[in-house]
């Protein structure tokens, strides 16, 4: 309202352009030039926020985009909601998200901002993988190395993994040629899922692990048999959620204990869990800098992914299937997988793989060209960053 009001006022355009231009009701907008006030309380309707914490919240959500934590409209809404209660400023809002209604004000109001359709997750990793794309990272990440001093015992990794208490990729047997079906004794046929977060550093020293188990509360017996250092929560379907990732974060910032002369870079991918505002604020206070990674090039750029996941899977399930035979007719519950989970990670987690992430992504040391043309061919359909040219889309859905 206060830009229509100046533009009206001071660049004598005319109102009912004006009006047009910012979703603005024309009486609406006359009446508060009449009155000269563009505060907006009028009849039963009060704004919430004030327009210093709009723009506040809009140049949030730029920020966000310019390091790949681009928002949902689901993930804004939520963190509008939050920002609310944090500030204690009285709301509507109900079901822990700001509404429909709000949010369509909110994009009449600020006309550069906008939503954009996502492409197909087959497609989008394909396109995903361009060079302008994962130039950006790289710009990004050299400059904050380069204005903060990184060295590569200042750089690390994270990223989730999910183990199983069945076994996904059993290992191959002996048995008769000819025979029909070939089976292997399971713990049971679908397990339950455990997440484990791992982090290491570009020197190869590695945080102990996080594990993050589906149920509603945290037994220290739990992790009977992990390796030293391991820490544990619990979450409802054992996923790591945004309450989750900041108890993981407050872990990695108390065992690697950055200041405000040495900080440290997190590099991570852009899941939801990461965007928690909570998170992102307790980090920006610990001496942490998040660099995300580009949207859909984690498979060819998360160190973690590259160079231990792959071992420790295998590991993992090798671990299980000795247990199995070990301990014929049961079946492996929580208390068992931390124990089982340290064997496999103690051969997967050496410092040669985590250097090798490290070097063969091109993070550290830093290297672009790490990726010649050849690994940009996929993506040659497109020369522009992801989505820039995908049309925008219309939010008609009902409160």
């Amino acid at each position: 309202m206060k830009k229509a009001m100046q533009e009206v006022t001071e660049q004598k355009q005319a109102v009912k352009t004006t009006a047009t231009k910012y979703g603005i009701p024309r009486a609406t907008l006359q009446r508060h030039l009449k009155s000269g006030s563009s505060k907006k309380k009028l009849g039963r309707f009060t704004a919430i926020f004030s327009e210093e914490q709009e723009k506040e919240l809009l140049d949030y959500v730029f920020e966000m985009d310019s390091v790949f934590y681009g928002l949902t409209k689901e993930e804004f809404l939520l963190l509008v909601f939050q920002y609310a209660e944090k500030n204690r400023i009285p709301h509507p809002f109900k079901g822990g998200t700001a509404g429909t209604d709000w949010y369509k004000g909110f994009i009449r109001k600020h006309p550069d901002l906008t939503l954009r359709k996502p492409e197909p997750t087959s497609i989008a990793r394909a396109r995903g993988f361009n060079k302008p794309q994962v130039y950006r990272f790289f710009d990004l990440l050299e400059e904050q190395t380069q204005k903060h001093g990184i060295d590569a015992t200042r750089l690390y990794n994270m990223d989730e993994t999910g183990v199983q208490t069945s076994s996904n990729k059993p290992p191959r047997i002996l048995t008769k040629v000819g025979k029909r079906q070939v089976g292997l004794i399971a713990s049971s046929e679908r397990g339950r899922t455990t997440t484990v977060i791992c982090c290491c550093n570009a020197a190869g020293s590695f945080i102990p692990p996080f594990m993050i188990f589906a149920r509603k509360k945290m037994n220290s017996r739990l992790l009977d048999g992990a390796a030293p250092g391991t820490q544990g929560t619990c979450t409802d379907n054992g996923w790591v959620n945004g309450p989750a990732f900041l108890e993981w974060l407050r872990f990695f910032i108390e065992t690697v204990r950055p200041t405000s002369d040495k900080k440290v870079i997190l590099v991570l991918d852009n899941h939801e869990s990461h965007k928690y505002l909570p998170a992102l604020e307790y980090a920006c206070a610990h001496n942490v800098i998040f660099i995300s990674l580009a949207p859909h090039t984690t498979h060819r750029m998360q160190p973690l992914d590259y160079c231990v996941y792959g071992p420790l899977k295998i590991y993992f399930e090798q671990a299980l299937a000795s247990f199995q035979k070990a301990h014929v007719g049961r079946i492996i519950n929580q208390s068992d997988v931390a124990g089982l989970f340290s064997s496999a990670y103690m051969k997967a987690a050496t410092a040669q793989n985590a250097i090798k992430g490290f070097k063969t992504t091109g993070i550290y040391p830093t290297d672009r060209y790490i990726f010649d043309e050849s690994d940009f061919e996929p993506a040659t359909v497109t020369e522009k960053p992801l989505n820039q040219e995908i049309d925008q889309l219309e939010e008609t859905q009902p409160a």
